[in-house]
């Protein structure tokens, strides 16, 4: 009597568990996505951001990271677009939890990163030529 009643208990506890895990799945692919859609918003901007520099800053050297978003833009584009499709696939078919976990947060950061790598390539140029007015911030 005990035996069934023991199975009865895993069986509840193992759909528990598989209802936590689909959550989490769920929960994971919604991070990736909500995250991406700036990424690849930002990434289809480079080239647009390349012209403004053109126009605004002309003959003025870029920075390094900028110069290195405008020469691989397409490259940082299909970036944006493999990243989320990658984490998506991952957190969908990945077999055991803990392993499409870590994986899922390795790509939430590389995503991440490439975010704020981006936002500061394209918006360093745009800062980096603001200066004080002579009379204000210069100690005397």
């Amino acid at each position: 009597m005990s035996d069934v009643s023991a199975e009865t208990k895993l069986s509840e506890l193992s759909a528990k568990v598989d209802d936590m895990v689909l959550g989490l799945k769920w929960m994971f692919a919604l991070l990736i996505i909500l995250i991406s859609i700036p990424n690849i918003q930002i990434a289809l901007t480079i080239s647009w951001f390349a012209k403004v520099f053109v126009e605004v800053l002309p003959g003025q050297p870029l920075p390094l990271l900028t110069s290195t978003l405008i020469t691989f833009s397409t490259f940082f584009c299909l970036l944006a677009f493999v990243w989320p499709i990658l984490g998506l696939l991952n957190v969908f078919y990945g077999k055991s939890p803990r392993i499409w976990m870590i994986w899922s947060a390795f790509i939430l950061f590389i995503i991440g990163f490439q975010l704020v790598l981006t936002y500061m390539g394209c918006f360093m140029p745009l800062f980096s030529g603001i200066v004080a007015p002579e009379g204000e911030g210069s100690a005397k």
